[in-house]
């Protein structure tokens, strides 16, 4: 999250009304982040306080903004712990201000974990097979922004800064991306970005997922290994990008993954042995490694 549109606070009262919900009680920029514009919000209404983020969409179109409000209702629904948009007085989620689409969310409860526990980490396994059952069931879609056309032409563009051996490794990973879509792995939308600083905890507890600007259609298995290579992992611990079986630890958002039938049951019940299963996702890492990588370069000068 960041703060790259600025605004007077008239300004922000005038768009706040077609809500209905309070008068602005305050607001503050949030700094941290790369893609779009946030702002803490606070109104007040009935002698009561709620708290809002307004997000305003740098990089995305008003003809893409409805997908993501429809996307996160959907969820919602579903009784996932997402944002949900707020609807203005005469129904509509996604809003223009300052000329570009926005959302006015309220603001989930929890903080941003900096190492996770095993358990942490099943937590975010757990909500990553909630999320894809309930995605199973949405008709709505967008298309792949990391496409192997994207990711080729990023290396491109930025290949005078990397060395001979970070190419190859990356050109590697694309070739790898491409087989694994050939092979014809499961494919649905996903949410593509879920790092630490997308999740929130309380108490032990996953109270929220954040910032879904970037789900799109894609390989299912890419949420699991940003997952891996994310979540699964201390603070200071580079991502594994090999093809070496993961630690006991970092099975934690797989296994939660797997359905069961009933609570106890192996993950070998379907037909599948945990080592395939892992091996599975492992098989993604190295794809998943060099979107991780090649997303940032995107936005270099």
């Amino acid at each position: 999250m960041a703060a790259f549109t600025s605004f007077s606070e008239e300004a922000l009262k005038r768009y706040l009304k077609m809500f209905g919900r309070g008068e602005l009680k305050s607001y503050s920029a949030i700094t941290t982040g790369i893609d779009n514009s946030n702002y803490w919000i606070e109104l007040a209404k009935n002698h009561e306080s709620n708290e809002f983020i307004l997000t305003i969409l740098e990089r995305l179109s008003f003809d893409e903004a409805p997908f993501f409000g429809k996307l996160l209702m959907h969820l919602h629904q579903y009784g996932l712990p997402v944002p949900t948009p707020q609807t203005t007085l005469d129904g509509m989620t996604s809003t223009i201000f300052c000329g570009k689409p926005c959302f006015l969310i309220r603001r989930l409860p929890g903080e941003h974990l900096k190492t996770a526990s095993v358990e942490q980490c099943a937590k975010i396994g757990g909500f990553l097979a909630a999320q894809r059952k309930s995605l199973n069931e949405i008709q709505i879609t967008k298309p792949n922004h990391y496409s192997v056309a994207w990711m080729t032409a990023v290396l491109d563009k930025q290949s005078a800064r990397l060395s001979v051996v970070d190419i190859q490794l990356l050109k590697e990973c694309i070739n790898l991306y491409q087989k694994l879509h050939d092979k014809g792995l499961p494919k649905g939308l996903i949410h593509g970005d879920l790092f630490r600083d997308n999740a929130l905890f309380q108490g032990g507890e996953l109270t929220g997922v954040i910032d879904y600007y970037r789900a799109s259609e894609d390989l299912v298995a890419i949420d699991l290994g940003i997952a891996m290579n994310v979540w699964c992992r201390d603070e200071h611990e580079a991502p594994d990008h090999g093809g070496n079986a993961p630690p006991l630890p970092r099975r934690g958002p797989v296994d939660a993954h797997v359905p069961r039938r009933r609570q106890g049951e192996p993950l070998h019940a379907h037909g599948r042995q945990p080592d395939r299963v892992h091996q599975e996702v492992l098989r993604v890492l190295r794809c998943t490694w060099c979107r991780l990588q090649l997303a940032p370069a995107s936005r270099a000068p």
